[in-house]
């Protein structure tokens, strides 16, 4: 008897890359299953949200508080510093954090597309004089084609006595025509690079798109000890909505989202039929993919599918999954899990609320809220962080993020300087760029509908003056490049 283990809707239907697809963990961060953190952890995840914040806004906060609720008051946790870059990114944060005796500090550094490159953790305790590295992380994105794809990962962290280090490589190899006909995750093992996943793609012969992409995990014999490849997903007979022949992943999930979307295919695991997929996407942000199978005991189907529901951004997601007994025509089996984000009308999640379904029951998985307090200009000032307490069934407060001494890096995060030679600001009720050539400029609203376009030669001013207050993706294309600029009206 066949079951689906429900896919995973949120992050656009990221699936690990095992043998089958791995169930849905929320995006909010309180279930009713508890997880345990180390302090190392508590204290990543806590600077983390300060760093979220600081990222979020038009104006850059050069200082920043983050305080816990705790018995009816508020207790500052950390107090940190930022600085930017020209383009917005943060150079260096240096606070202090309530359990630790001294200062942190981290370092940041990127490369021409705005790739995080290196991030290096240190901590002092003669109050800045002297630091030592306690953590790093290097990444390397030198694919010639696709500018953002990570093929170098290195995370070290010394753990008190030495340092513990972790590689992995990503390989992608290309045929005649500059396809991926490949990509292999790559982990260096006594000195030997060892394939430890791999994805092949096929291209009929003459065409641009794959009709199969496979996935395979590699495995040892307990016995023998030798190498054994397992048979993971397999999407065949792909048909697609979009593609552009760079497919550089492990998670199949990918291949329904941004340049490539799948419109129809037939999945397989382990080497066997699994099912039918068919895919629909009413615009650039929306999809609904249904899975299907049927054989003489019974039939399934699950639906996954994300709606935007306004121009802020607020959007439900479902991955409902119902079957069909043979023995039982009258009845339907359902399980699935609903996840709910609403948006203001600057864009910022103000609730998440996270639902998992059985039968006719609905039950609450997760519930967040955020207030903020707003500046002048759009600046967050304060954001609150309220969840569900399962025991009495209420909203408390659980942290306050207080941002202060704003800055505007460069001309601000609305305005970007590229690689491919394209600068772009908005400013005055306007969208103006800057390149060498020809441009063109596509703006659209976050459900994906088209809201405004143009083109032009050298310099290009779109006029913003009579879009609806809401927010908005520019994708702005020279000769050299594609990029996109996200902004709020």
């Amino acid at each position: 008897m066949k079951h689906f283990t429900l896919i995973l809707i949120a992050g656009a239907l990221v699936a690990a890359p095992a043998a089958s697809a791995k169930k849905f963990t929320p995006r909010v961060s309180k279930t009713k299953s508890e997880v345990t953190l180390s302090d190392s952890d508590k204290r990543a995840k806590k600077i983390a949200t300060v760093l979220k914040a600081a990222k979020s806004n038009e104006l850059l906060p050069t200082k920043q508080e983050l305080y816990v609720y705790e018995d009816g008051e508020w207790l500052l946790d950390i107090s940190m510093t930022l600085t930017y870059d020209a383009d917005g990114n943060i150079l260096t944060t240096i606070g202090t954090m309530s359990d630790f005796d001294g200062l942190m500090r981290t370092t940041y550094t990127y490369d021409a597309y705005g790739n995080c490159t290196s991030e290096i953790n240190s901590s002092s305790t003669d109050d800045g004089k002297t630091w030592t590295d306690t953590g790093k992380s290097i990444k390397k994105y030198d694919d010639p084609i696709i500018h953002n794809l990570n093929t170098y990962k290195e995370i070290a962290m010394f753990s008190g006595e030495e340092w513990n280090t972790y590689i992995n490589k990503f390989e992608v190899i290309r045929n005649s025509d500059g396809n991926v006909t490949n990509y292999n995750v790559i982990v260096p093992f006594n000195g030997v690079d060892d394939v430890t996943v791999k994805t092949t793609l096929t291209y009929p012969e003459g065409k641009q798109q794959p009709a199969s992409w496979a996935l395979k995990n590699l495995d040892y014999d307990y016995v023998t000890g030798d190498p054994i490849w397992q048979e993971g997903t397999t999407l065949g007979d792909i048909i697609w909505e979009t593609c552009n022949g760079q497919i550089a992943t492990t998670h199949y999930g990918d291949l329904f989202t941004g340049d490539n979307k799948i419109k129809s295919a037939v999945m397989y695991e382990d080497g066997e039929y699994f099912a039918d997929v068919a895919a629909e996407y009413p615009n650039a942000q929306d999809m609904t993919i249904v899975f299907s199978f049927e054989d003489e005991e019974m039939s399934g189907r699950e639906t996954v599918s994300r709606e935007h529901t306004d121009d802020y951004g607020s959007y439900i997601e479902k991955d409902i999954a119902e079957y069909f007994y043979a023995d039982m025509p009258d009845e339907v089996e359902m399980e699935g899990e609903i996840f709910e984000v609403k948006c203001d009308e600057h864009g910022n999640i103000i609730s998440e609320i996270g639902k998992m379904i059985m039968g006719d029951i609905e039950d609450l998985m997760a519930q967040n809220a955020y207030d903020y307090t707003y500046g002048d200009n759009g600046e967050v000032l304060e954001m609150i962080t309220s969840e569900i307490d399962f025991d009495t069934e209420e909203m408390v407060y659980r942290s306050k993020m207080v941002s202060s001494d704003f800055i505007t890096a460069g001309a601000g995060i609305n305005n970007v300087d590229y690689p491919g030679n394209v600068i772009c600001k908005v400013e005055d009720d306007a969208l103006k760029v800057t390149a060498n050539g020809e441009i063109s400029v596509e703006i659209y609203s976050v459900t994906g509908a088209t809201a405004l376009a143009a083109a032009g030669n050298g310099a290009l001013t779109v006029d913003l003056s009579s879009l609806s207050s809401g927010v908005y993706v520019a994708k702005i294309s020279d000769k050299n490049d594609t990029t996109t600029l996200k902004f709020a009206r």
